[in-house]
């Protein structure tokens, strides 16, 4: 994903991007990816053992009418954890 942030470090941090899917297993024809416009939510930050504010939550959302087949315009959020600590 390729991500432009126009807000991060506050209590939610915004971002639109391209996510890039490829439609088959990787020997795939290269034609078979595709790029979709996303808009990208990250709040919840919480504090790490390694003692900085990371978010939790990430929301991402298809900024068109253009998504994968199967998918809907909002994806469930997904659950991000602190990094491991050396």
């Amino acid at each position: 994903m390729k991500l432009r942030w126009s807000a991060f470090g506050g209590p939610t941090a915004r971002a639109t991007g391209v996510l890039r899917l490829e439609s088959c297993p990787s020997a795939c024809d290269p034609r078979a990816v595709r790029d979709y416009p996303v808009s990208v939510i990250a709040s919840h930050a919480r504090r790490c053992p390694d003692g900085h504010d990371d978010y939790r939550l990430l929301d991402v959302a298809y900024s068109s009418g253009e998504r994968p087949s199967g998918t809907t315009a909002n994806t469930p959020p997904l659950v991000l954890f602190c990094p491991l600590a050396n």
